[in-house]
Formats: structure tokens, C-alpha cells, sequence
């Protein structure tokens, strides 16, 4: 480190602790509390007002190779929960239906799509933790002649189950009853890989894709002798109920057989129309050649496309992509190859599929198959490779958690943003050209570094502290924060998150044994969308280059993950308002002072005018995290307060993993989802496992992945080493837990 500067302050009651930091010769760390000025480096002053104009501002995103991008329509269609699937019914193109994951189906009509209303609402019979919930719907082939609808959803039960249901309706317009008839039932050993797609073939029989339900391990039926993992083809249409209930197809791969009951059978299942898949979430026909074709959902590295044929079997648990998954099982040795398959390295890990584009707008894209990614929001699309095969490319790049994508009665591509508030309907159009990369290759470049000291952040950069940091491999770090000329910053006082103008950028400093590793930039480009780029320091620390695509390299003989921009964005998530730190619970504290007797980061943030409206209430009544490393604070605020910043991100409603739990530090403990919860997600071997047991972190699958660092660890990407004090402060909790309440 070049000219390393060390301070020690007293901290919150706490003995005088070090602060490394290049910082000190301008007083970054102490500049919101106007107690230093310019004497020393290059002279940060303490702030008198809003921003000045700064050269640190986010460009254009970049759109290389981008073709397409999302724009929303409907926006006077609000108030929708978690839409999970959109579609329109047959010959009727002036209406949109949207299921919301909790069991209810709103509409509303193109001409006013202010006037959402519950169209069915089935939320006393759903199931909707982890990824059940109101997966599919089907309108019957001659409706609304025949008023008759068909849903997949999850039901309770011993065990959960995936339910197929007929519903008729007393009115196909606006129901207000209907009759309930249950076609066929799949028993699922856990809340994940349910599947639950649902539609009418071009030969009028009824496809159901089902997941394998993630079986616990060793305990998987053998292929295609379980409804679970497979595509299912069924005749419904006109069939009397409760017997038959439905018919098997004659040319169904197995049509011979005994129908199959809800768990293992004997024989093959003859309502299996193809098997060997993991999660067929999302599946669709091409309108023009009828050719199915299927995204199933990876396990631990890659996610695949399918185009299913009958009776053929497509791999899984034998094969994860085109790589060996379980190799002790027997899948037989006709396994069909994927058409395509991504791995995770982007920051990808959760494909939704997708549609064969057959619309006007987008002319170029014609004949292709377009999919998107649950986790990171980007939209693919399959080119011809002239060999029979296919490339796959980026097309555009959302920011949202899109959970299904559809085409229109006009033949365009619709999908919707999976959020817990305001989710949004959006279009693929024209993405206008592509814009050439604006990122800087260099740091000092960027505008927020000081150009004659790239190690010191530039003159007019915020500094900010958070109160509980994340855990980044024992690194010491500092934060910053640029505005653009007159913006400020709101608040929302219901979620503490602050959202942050366009324009804005973070920047946030790793140092490990006093020299600078990585320098990060979060930035929320003009069109709204946030992005994470990296910058690794050489080791004379005169110079940081861009990282693209991650990187993984040796620092002091310890690995250093340079994280891709997709997986930057895998934690900033939406859910969690993007910047993570820049909430109030985070920066409601003093800085650098005795409790009473500095100012408050979120007051002088206000009186410099960086805030757009008034806080409302003074910091004491205001949300605080405890510090996770305050000793004299109680034991369950700090340990709540690690797992609110390094797991909640993503664990909390409307986040983008698969598990219903909430580990944001205000939810009541009985409220989380992790109390003496049995995992749906496996036990790690551990007997009588929790996800949290009281008095018990033996049994307590939450700390046991928090102590590992390999395909089951957590936080699951970002993190080499174990944080002991993390690790040891969660551990004491739980032991010290007597009940959930």
C-alpha cells in the first residue's frame, strides 16, 4: 500500500478501534461531518450542499449486440403480486389474464387496463412457498362456448402435491363460481421444481410439464415410471368426469400401461409423452411447425433448450446440459442432446422459456427462438449455426426477474416483471441499435477517481458507512457515492430503500492486507436500469483495469473472486432495491464519534439537500440495523442484522430464490420461514435437520451452509473463505434460541 494512513476512533461505545483507510489525508471518512477541510491530499472539503457537477456519472448502458429491449405497456395496469404467467384467451385479443403465484387470476380489458380485477381467485386451495404456487392455465380449445378452464397448481397435502384440475365456470365473462373437477395428481416430496406449464397442443390433447419435485437423494423412481420430470399428453376435451376423467392418447410413448397414480408405479406412465427433465418451467409450440420446444431449469452449472419429440428422454438426473450430473443412475443410453446450453458464469442460473417469433416488429428475428433468464433478466436468442445446430446470443438485458414470456394475440412477445409490488407487462420492440460499450477499460477513466491519485476516490465523491457490512473475504472497504448535478434521492418509508436518480454511481473499495484489490462501480444508467462493473488494482496499485466475464485470480495466496457483471446483479437484486446499502436502516448512524456526540449520517445527508424529501422522523425513531461486530449490542439484533445484509437480499418476498423464506431483519422470527422449518431443499445428511432449530446450530442447516464453501454453500457465489465471526456470531444465536416466538 502506498503511503498507508491509519486513525483510530472510538466507535458506538466501543473501545477505540483501527480504521485502515487511504482516506485520511482528505478526510473522506469524516467529510459528512464538515470537521475536516483541505489540508492534506488532494482536499476532499466537507459538504456545504447538493452534488456540484462531477465527471462520475453513468454513461449509456451498454447494448453490444443487443437487438430487442422491453418496453412496458399497460402501465395503467397496476396492483399485480408475482405475475407467473400472462396469456390471452382464443379469439379473444381485447383482454390480458395474468396469474399471480398465490392463486389468483386477474384480467383486465387493452381498452382500460386501469380497471384489473380478480377474474378466479383460487388462493384458499393453493400452496405457494418456494416455487409452487398457480403455475399454469389453459383455456379449453372452444371457449368461452364452452366455459371451461384448466389450471396446475400446488394443493396441500402429505405429502405437497402438483394438482390438474378442470374448472367450469357459471360465466365465462366474469365468473362468480365454478365446479372444481381434479383430473390427475403428482405427488411432490418438496416445494421446489413443480413445473406447472399448461397447454393445448396443435392436436387438441392437453401437455402438462412437470419437475421432479427435488427429490431428497438416492430416493428418484426410475426414469419415466413417475408423472414427476416428465411432459405429459392427455385428452380432456369432451371426456366425462369422473370416469375416465381423461383418455390416453394411442400413440403416447408407453399407452398400453396402467394409468400412473400419484407417486412411483411399477410400469412406465402412459400419460408421459416425453420424460428425463429437471423443471420444464416454461414451454411452448411454434404457432408455425408445431415443434415443442422447452427450457429446463439446471441444477448447479447449466441451464438447457429443448425441442421434445415423443417418447424420447432428455437426460436428467444423468445429465445436467451435455456434462454428467448422476452417474450412478441408469438412464438408459438414448439420451436426447439439448439444442443449446448456457452455463452460470454470467450470472445466469434460471432459464424461462420461450417463444418461436413469428410477429412483424422485430423482422430480424423471425423463425427464432427467443427465452429469457429468471435470474438475471436478460433475453436470448437462438441463431442458426448453418450446421444444424444452434448459437445463442444475448438480445437484451432487462434488470428484471421475468417469469414468463408469451406471444400475443397480435403475435408479439409480452412478458412480465415477476414483482411483489407493481409488477409491470412489457413488449419486446426495436431495440434502436446497439450502443457501443461505454464502461471505461481503466479506472481512472471512469471519472471517479482522482486522476493524479487513482486510489483516492475523486474530489466530490460522498463517502458513506453502513451498519452492518457484507462479508467480502475478510476485506476491508470503503464506500461512495455520486450524484448527478441536481438530483437528489427518495426514500421509501415503507421499505427503507432509497432509490437513487439515474445517472448515480457507487463506488466501493477492497483492501486486504493493506493494499487495494478490486474497486467496484454499481451504476443506474439513464434508462433506469442498474449494472455492476469491477476494476482489478495491478500490484504496484498505479493503475485498475476492467474485469468483464468474472475472473478469478490469486491475491496473497488466497483466491479472489472479480465477480461477471450478471453475477453482480444475481445479488443487487430487485427485490432488495438494487444498491443494498443505501437504505435507512443501514445508514441511520453516527459517524466517527461517542454515541450523542456526532452527527447522524442520515440528518447531514438531509441538511446537504441530498435527500428529496424530509426524513419524517428523527433518526432515533427511524429502523436501525445493530452492528453484526458491537458486542454490547443484544445477541439476536446482531445476528439478525448479519443475515438481513449478507442472505436477505435474496431471501426475502419477491426475491429470486426458489425457498419461502424472509430474512430481513424486521420480520418477526416465527415469520421467516427458517423456525424449526424442516428444509425442502435437503438436510446435508444432518438428522432431524432445520432450517433454523432452536437451541440446536448442529441441526441447523442455515448455519451449516454459512460454514461451507463448495456447491451448498451460502451466501452461494461471491465468497471463497468462511467468516468466522459471522459464522460463530449466527451459531450463538441459535443456541441461545429457546422458541420461534
Amino acid at each position: 500500500m502506498k503511503n498507508p494512513s491509519t486513525i483510530t476512533l472510538p466507535y458506538r461505545g466501543v473501545p477505540a478501534i483501527k480504521l485502515t483507510r487511504r482516506i485520511v489525508p482528505q478526510c473522506l471518512a469524516l467529510a459528512l461531518l464538515g470537521s475536516c477541510g483541505g489540508s492534506g491530499g488532494s482536499g476532499t472539503k466537507a459538504l456545504t450542499g447538493p452534488p456540484a457537477a462531477l465527471a462520475c456519472v453513468a454513461p449509456a448502458r451498454p447494448t453490444s449486440g443487443e437487438t430487442v429491449r422491453a418496453e412496458r405497456v399497460f402501465a395503467a395496469a397496476t396492483g399485480l403480486f408475482e405475475p407467473i404467467k400472462i396469456l390471452q384467451a382464443p379469439g379473444d385479443p381485447a383482454r390480458w389474464f395474468v396469474l399471480q403465484k398465490g392463486g389468483q387470476i386477474k384480467v383486465f380489458e387493452i381498452a382500460d387496463p386501469s380497471a384489473v380485477r380478480t377474474w378466479l381467485d383460487l388462493g384458499n386451495r393453493v400452496v405457494s412457498d418456494g416455487e409452487s404456487g398457480l403455475l399454469g392455465l389453459a383455456f379449453h380449445p372452444a371457449f368461452p362456448a364452452t366455459p371451461e378452464i384448466f389450471v396446475f397448481y400446488s394443493a396441500a397435502g402429505s405429502p405437497l402435491v402438483s394438482r390438474l384440475s378442470r374448472l367450469i365456470l357459471d360465466n365465462a365473462a366474469a365468473p362468480t363460481s365454478f365446479t372444481e373437477q381434479i383430473v390427475l395428481t403428482a405427488n411432490q416430496p418438496s416445494v421446489h421444481h413443480h413445473g406447472g406449464d399448461i397447454a393445448f397442443g396443435p392436436d387438441g390433447y392437453l401437455y402438462a410439464g412437470l419437475g421432479d419435485g427435488e427429490p431428497p437423494v438416492g430416493t428418484r423412481p426410475p426414469p419415466a415410471k413417475a408423472l414427476a420430470g416428465a411432459m405429459l399428453r392427455v385428452d380432456v376435451v369432451g371426456v366425462s368426469w369422473p370416469a375416465p376423467g381423461y383418455n390416453i392418447p394411442g400413440d403416447n410413448p408407453f399407452a398400453g400401461n396402467p394409468r400412473c397414480g400419484p407417486a412411483s408405479n411399477g410400469l412406465e406412465c402412459p400419460e408421459i409423452f416425453a420424460w428425463g427433465f429437471r423443471n420444464p418451467f416454461r414451454w411452448s409450440f411454434d404457432p408455425q411447425t408445431a415443434g415443442l420446444w422447452l427450457a429446463d431449469v439446471g441444477e448447479f452449472s447449466y441451464e438447457e433448450i429443448n425441442q421434445v419429440s415423443r417418447g424420447r428422454n432428455y437426460g436428467w438426473p444423468c445429465r445436467e446440459g451435455l456434462q454428467s450430473y448422476d452417474s450412478a443412475r441408469d438412464c438408459g443410453t438414448d439420451l436426447v442432446d439439448p439444442v443449446a446450453v448456457y452455463d452460470h458464469s454470467q450470472g445466469d442460473s434460471a432459464v424461462v422459456g420461450g417463444v418461436v417469433y413469428r410477429g412483424s416488429l422485430l423482422a430480424g428475428l423471425r423463425g427464432h427462438y427467443l427465452f429469457t433468464d429468471f435470474v438475471s433478466g436478460r433475453i436470448f436468442a437462438l441463431d442458426d449455426n448453418g450446421s444444424g445446430g444452434f448459437t445463442t446470443r444475448v438480445a437484451a438485458d432487462t434488470g428484471m426477474n421475468v417469469a414468463t414470456m408469451t406471444t400475443g394475440a397480435d403475435g408479439e412477445i409480452y412478458l412480465a416483471d415477476n414483482a411483489v409490488t407493481d409488477a409491470g407487462i412489457f413488449r419486446l420492440v426495436p431495440g434502436g441499435g446497439a450502443t457501443a460499450d461505454t464502461i471505461p477499460e481503466n479506472l481512472v477513466d471512469t471519472g471517479c477517481v482522482d486522476p493524479a491519485n487513482p486510489t483516492e476516490p475523486a474530489a466530490g465523491m460522498i463517502p458513506y458507512e453502513v451498519n452492518a457490512p457484507l462479508w467480502s473475504d475478510g476485506a476491508d472497504k470503503s464506500r461512495f457515492l455520486a450524484l448527478p448535478a441536481g438530483t437528489a434521492i427518495e426514500v421509501d418509508p415503507i421499505s427503507g430503500h432509497w432509490d437513487l436518480p439515474p445517472g448515480t454511481v457507487l463506488l466501493k473499495r477492497f483492501e486486504r492486507d493493506n493494499r487495494l484489490v478490486e474497486t467496484r462501480l454499481m451504476m443506474r444508467h439513464p434508462d433506469g436500469t442498474w449494472a455492476g462493473y469491477t476494476y482489478q488494482w495491478n500490484e504496484e496499485e498505479t493503475a485498475a483495469t476492467r474485469v468483464t466475464g468474472g475472473l478469478t485470480a490469486e491475491f496473497n495466496g488466497q483466491a479472489w473472486t472479480y465477480p461477471s457483471e450478471g453475477q453482480c446483479m444475481r445479488c443487487h437484486t430487485a427485490a432488495a432495491g438494487f444498491s443494498l446499502g443505501l437504505k435507512t436502516s443501514q445508514l441511520n448512524r453516527e459517524l466517527g464519534a461517542a454515541p450523542g456526540t456526532g452527527a447522524n449520517q442520515l440528518t447531514t445527508l438531509a441538511d446537504q439537500g441530498l435527500l428529496a424529501a424530509p426524513l419524517g422522523s428523527a433518526p432515533d425513531l427511524l429502523p436501525r440495523l445493530a452492528d453484526p461486530a458491537e458486542p454490547a449490542a443484544p445477541l439476536p439484533e446482531r445476528a439478525r442484522a448479519y443475515l438481513d445484509t449478507n442472505c436477505s437480499p435474496c431471501h426475502r418476498p419477491g426475491g429470486p430464490t426458489p425457498v419461502a423464506m424472509d430474512l430481513r431483519a424486521e420480520t418477526p422470527l416465527a415469520q421467516t420461514g427458517v423456525c424449526n422449518v424442516v428444509p425442502a431443499g435437503g438436510s446435508l445428511g444432518i438428522s432431524d435437520a432445520r432450517l433454523v432449530a432452536p437451541g440446536s446450530a448442529a441441526r441447523s442447516v442455515l448455519f451449516q451452509r454459512m460454514t461451507r464453501r463448495d456447491s451448498f454453500q451460502m451466501p452461494p457465489l461471491g465468497t471463497r473463505v468462511v467468516d468466522p465471526g459471522g459464522a460463530a456470531l449466527v451459531g450463538a444465536w441459535i443456541n441461545a434460541l429457546a422458541s420461534c416466538t
